[in-house]
């Protein structure tokens, strides 16, 4: 028998284990984009290969306000730990498939047809995963802990982006391009599947909880009396997914195509700033907690608001330690948002539609918008051939954000 240490610590892996393998199964798909677009699209023309293969990734974007739908119902009208049972099983099944799918040279239009179905079905999973996450640490938390409890759900997202990240990396070291090619890809996607059975089989041990259930459909409740605090969920999440897609994602590209910066150099810059950012989102929770978690966001975006231009020129910069001074800025920033805002969307929804509402919000936010902030960066940059013009995008949605939320800031003084 596990003592009640052992067993809580047990079930905070289980929580925090699905939201990180989910992760990494999602994102290490984007790590091993060139092999795949070869191995599942016709080779006669590589550029539109490539292009397909991220249009590919971006469906399990596309997807994600509709799975938010179907897990937050299973969540509110059934119980969290279903949901992210569910959740973990579609991701381990999806992602088993993916490293055992037969190649388009085999089977021809079946594999990328196939490969499409099974990117939707990863997308679907994680729309109720990080939702999900979020509402198990908050409501299992003690009230002077849900700040630092809440905040974990982005320090496991980040350590399975980082995993991926680090795997790939791995992989192609340690093995030669023409195995990558045969099979040494299918091997991050194998681990991945066998992580989400492991955690998957630690989740049933999770207590089932109890909570108020809705009386109606969850989906009908939140968008009839809740539409507002769903509204500054998706307000909160844009603010976090734009400012990591441009400055983790955009940047990333854009360093090695424009700044001639190496691209291992720039992999790891961003690698050492994740890493910064997973150290420090517990502190901010753990302030969100002693101090008032709104107040603490609402000082981050307005300090955001006078840093974006500055840091966003030394970000742009021929000079390596500009770019290295304005990233480490900005993780700062972000880790701020991240730390504070979790415990701040959390409280916005009551019990009975809380997972539906966070999981809308959030996958609105971050699946469609957020993910779409490159090509936005990228068409604001080309139009006004200004490098500094995305910031523009970044300025948008602080402001929205900072406007949403700021009679929750105004009714809770800090300290």
């Amino acid at each position: 028998m596990l003592n009640k240490t052992n067993a809580r610590t047990r079930d905070l892996l289980a929580t925090l284990g699905g939201n990180l393998v989910e992760l990494y199964d999602f994102t290490v798909y984007g790590y091993f984009a060139p092999v795949i677009s070869r191995q599942f699209f016709p080779d006669d023309n590589a550029t539109a290969g490539l292009a397909a293969t991220f249009l590919t990734f971006a469906l399990g974007f596309l997807i994600r306000p509709f799975g938010a739908i179907l897990l937050g119902h299973i969540g509110d009208q059934h119980g969290r730990r279903q949901a992210l049972l569910f959740s973990l099983w579609i991701m381990a099944a999806a992602t088993l498939c993916m490293s055992l799918l037969p190649t388009y040279s085999q089977v021809g239009w079946y594999a990328p047809a196939t490969l499409v179905l099974l990117r939707m079905l990863q997308g679907l999973s994680m729309s109720g995963e990080v939702s999900g996450t979020l509402v198990m640490l908050g409501e299992s938390a003690t009230q002077n802990r849900k700040g630092l409890y809440a905040s974990l759900v982005h320090v496991s997202g980040l350590t399975g982006i980082l995993a991926g990240s680090v795997l790939a990396m791995v992989i192609h070291i340690a093995l030669p391009e023409a195995i990558i090619e045969a099979y040494g890809w299918r091997l991050a996607f194998l681990i991945g599947a066998a992580g989400c059975m492991v955690v998957a089989i630690l989740r049933y041990y999770l207590p089932p909880g109890t909570h108020n259930k809705p009386k109606r459909l969850p989906i009908r409740l939140v968008m009839a009396q809740y539409k507002m605090p769903m509204i500054r969920v998706m307000a909160i999440n844009l603010l976090n997914g734009v400012c990591f897609f441009l400055i983790f994602i955009y940047f990333n590209v854009h360093w090695s195509e424009h700044l001639t910066l190496d691209r291992s150099l720039s992999l790891t810059i961003n690698s050492a700033n994740m890493l910064l950012m997973v150290l420090l989102i517990p502190l901010f929770g753990h302030l969100a907690d002693q101090y008032s978690a709104i107040q603490l966001l609402w000082r981050f975006a307005t300090t955001g608001l006078l840093l974006y231009i500055p840091l966003y020129w030394l970000i742009s910069s021929p000079t390596l330690w500009y770019v290295i001074l304005a990233q480490t800025c900005f993780s700062i920033l972000l880790a701020g948002y991240y730390g504070s805002s979790a415990v701040v969307c959390f409280r916005l929804l009551p019990e009975p539609v809380r997972m539906t509402g966070l999981a809308l919000g959030y996958n609105l936010a971050q699946g469609v918008f957020g993910s779409l902030t490159p090509v936005i960066a990228l068409w604001l940059a080309t139009i006004t051939q200004v490098p500094e013009a995305p910031v523009v995008w970044l300025i948008a949605t602080t402001t929205i954000a900072l406007l949403l939320i700021k009679h929750l800031a105004d009714q809770e003084p800090s300290g």
